[in-house]
């Protein structure tokens, strides 16, 4: 078994420091100077430095950046599907504003349906179908007379059949089916 203190190793390995790359001096870009008239150079450039005709400029020292058609390639379809889901995005940005524009219009709509519908209730009463009735379809109210109340002497009466379960329907199918047959044989 295995104490504590015995897992540890008595000479752990020794790290060193990680030292950085000493630094590249800066490069600046070499100067080209006009030269003087009577054909010096300029003090302190090597003499083909000096480039009649031409003034003072920076001579770049790195050559210029090339790019890939790949590299544009992807760059140009990159942004291409990054406009469409751009557009895409305003377009269902559109459509649910038209939509929660259209759910208030229905709401506003159906209070107001509500609204007319009462009034129009409100409005029907009885003596308004009376006047309807009399006026525009020439109707008339019977008189005591031609009342006529229909009376039964006899008492009314209900039959409760029996309820007979699943097996007692399939024997009164067999039983009818039965009687069916021999009707038909005679």
């Amino acid at each position: 078994m295995l104490e504590g203190s015995s897992a540890l190793t008595l000479n752990p390995p020794v790290r060193t420091p990680y030292r950085f790359p000493a630094p590249r001096p800066a490069q600046r870009p070499a100067y080209v100077d006009k030269p003087a008239v009577s054909g010096e150079r300029a003090p302190g450039l090597p003499a083909a430095a000096s480039i009649p005709g031409h003034s003072r400029r920076a001579v770049s020292a790195r050559p210029a950046m090339k790019l890939r058609f790949g590299t544009v390639a992807l760059f140009a379809c990159a942004m291409t599907v990054l406009l469409f889901i751009v557009y895409s995005y305003m377009e269902l940005s559109q459509l649910n504003s038209a939509c929660q524009s259209g759910a208030a219009e229905l709401l506003a709509l159906q209070k107001e349906e509500n609204i007319l519908s009462r009034r129009a209730e409100a409005n029907l009463s009885l003596g308004e179908v009376e006047a309807y009735a009399i006026g525009e379809l020439g109707m008339v109210k019977p008189a005591r007379d031609q009342i006529v109340y229909i009376s039964f002497p006899g008492e009314d009466h209900a039959e409760v059949v029996p309820q007979k379960g699943f097996w007692g329907s399939v024997k009164q199918l067999f039983s009818v089916m039965t009687g069916k047959v021999v009707e038909f044989l005679d």
